[in-house]
């Protein structure tokens, strides 16, 4: 089917002016005239469609008939909305009277779409009834009227709902002729091309998820960056407080306040979620402080008692309230107590410790536990 470019319009939607005729021809106009054709209907026509509804092109007119007389001569199809409604409208039977005229009294270009009511009943008779030639034996042409079926679209429905979903598939019933290809064609055109469509928007949204991942995970390596630099910051924090504490510990030391020096050495250890954060000047200040490697005669601890769990990584007590000794213990990472004599650094002995229960440690005069 080849299209007639003499026409200015595809199609003129003739319509009664009452519901659900009204909806239904504004509805098609819209969903035909955004609809763009496969290649292969652009082929054969054009790429898009042109409709003609009173309604919109004689708003402003001063003579309907003169300008809907000219409308219909310039449209190569009419779409008749069809419904119970129909009968009643004169205007609709003289603009579809008006069409058959100017077609030679056919209907092949007439299609019937129909909005309302059962279809036998809505369809105007006109529309079953064709014009045919014939040849008689003596070779004349003659016309004659023969039935025909009309090319008819039915969107009725019990609600306006259910009908705007039916119309939304049979419009390319509708299509079909006014582009000039078979709607078996069109309609497998379009299915092919709304699954491309639907891959596409898969794809993109795929696409768009790769994207999303690949922004998260920069942010979590950015975040573990962070953190283990804030993790290193706090390791230097933490080394920087060790040394300052063992700076006081030494000053104390200086000032003849061994207990004092002992405390700050013992507070200056990092305790046992990381003993490896145990600086050097940490390690010398708790030497200096308990007199670990140094024998001669220094002022002597005073002798008290004081208690440490297993759980610590290096801990200290030290007895003798009467200054005539002093000695120290030591409880290890390994659960190994170490008992010195702090003005001769002689180890007294050694206990092992198992579990978390405190332990006290009493010497007596003798140096004794």
């Amino acid at each position: 089917m080849e299209r007639d470019h003499s026409h200015k319009y595809n199609a003129f939607i003739s319509y009664r002016h009452a519901e659900p005729d009204m909806t239904v021809a504004k509805r098609l106009q819209e969903l035909l005239e955004r609809y763009v054709p496969p290649r292969s209907a652009e082929e054969a026509g054009d790429k898009r469609i042109r409709l003609f509804r009173d309604e919109d092109e004689l708003h402003a007119s001063g003579d309907l008939s003169d300008e809907i007389r000219d409308a219909l001569a310039s449209s190569e199809f009419l779409i008749v909305i069809c419904s119970p409604n129909l009968a009643d409208s004169k205007w609709c039977a003289e603009e579809l009277r008006i069409f058959r005229d100017l077609h030679g009294g056919s209907t092949d270009q007439i299609i019937a779409v129909v909005a309302d009511g059962d279809v036998q009943e809505v369809l105007p008779p006109e529309l079953n009834i064709g014009i045919r030639t014939v040849v008689t034996a003596s070779g004349e042409e003659v016309r004659e009227e023969v039935f025909v079926e009309p090319l008819a679209a039915n969107v009725a429905a019990d609600t306006p709902r259910e009908r705007e979903k039916k119309l939304k598939k049979e419009y390319l019933r509708v299509a079909a002729p006014l582009l000039h290809v078979s709607y078996p064609t069109l309609h497998d055109r379009h299915q092919k091309r709304r699954t491309k469509r639907l891959i596409t928007g898969g794809a993109l949204v795929l696409a768009a998820v790769a994207v999303f991942a690949a922004t998260v995970t920069t942010m979590l390596l950015r975040i573990r960056t962070q953190n283990v630099q804030l993790e290193e910051q706090t390791v230097a924090l933490s080394r920087s407080r060790s040394d300052l504490l063992a700076e006081q510990s030494l000053q104390a030391l200086e000032n003849h306040d061994r207990t004092r020096a002992v405390e700050l050495a013992l507070e200056a250890l990092p305790g046992d979620d990381d003993p490896a954060l145990v600086t050097a000047k940490t390690e010398y200040a708790l030497a200096e402080a308990v007199n670990a490697y140094r024998t001669e005669n220094r002022s002597a601890i005073p002798r008290t008692v004081r208690t440490y769990t297993g759980t610590e990584a290096l801990r200290m007590v030290a007895t003798d309230e009467k200054g005539e000794g002093a000695y120290v213990a030591l409880l290890d990472g390994s659960g190994t107590v170490f008992v010195y004599h702090t003005e001769s650094a002689e180890l007294i002995c050694q206990i092992p410790f198992e579990g978390s229960n405190p332990v006290n440690i009493f010497v007596n005069d003798e140096g004794m536990l």
